[in-house]
């Protein structure tokens, strides 16, 4: 199967996925078709042959661009979700 997904992958594992988003670039769908970047991951990952599972730790918004950790699964999820509770996780971007 052709992948028609260009993300900007930094970095990946079988936990978690960081991905650049560009400015401009929808985080989640939107009321448009615009390709988001949950979508993009899923389509990656059910590419892959793996679970169809994506979860945004840190969300960015539409105009902003910067770095977007995802996990792959609900234990990896609730863990990067505590982390950025505690701000042991921070959350930068560019403008």
């Amino acid at each position: 199967m052709e992948l028609l997904v260009k993300m900007d992958m930094v970095y990946e594992d079988k936990d978690k996925i960081i991905l650049n988003k560009p400015a401009g670039q929808l985080w989640q769908s939107g009321k448009s078709f615009e390709m988001d970047l949950v979508s993009e991951v899923l389509t990656y990952r059910k590419s892959k042959g793996e679970e169809a599972y994506a979860a945004i730790i840190n969300r960015l918004d539409r105009p902003v661009s910067g770095l977007v950790f995802m996990a792959k699964n609900k234990k990896e999820s609730a863990r990067l979700s505590l982390l950025m509770q505690k701000e042991t996780l921070c959350k930068l971007s560019q403008n």
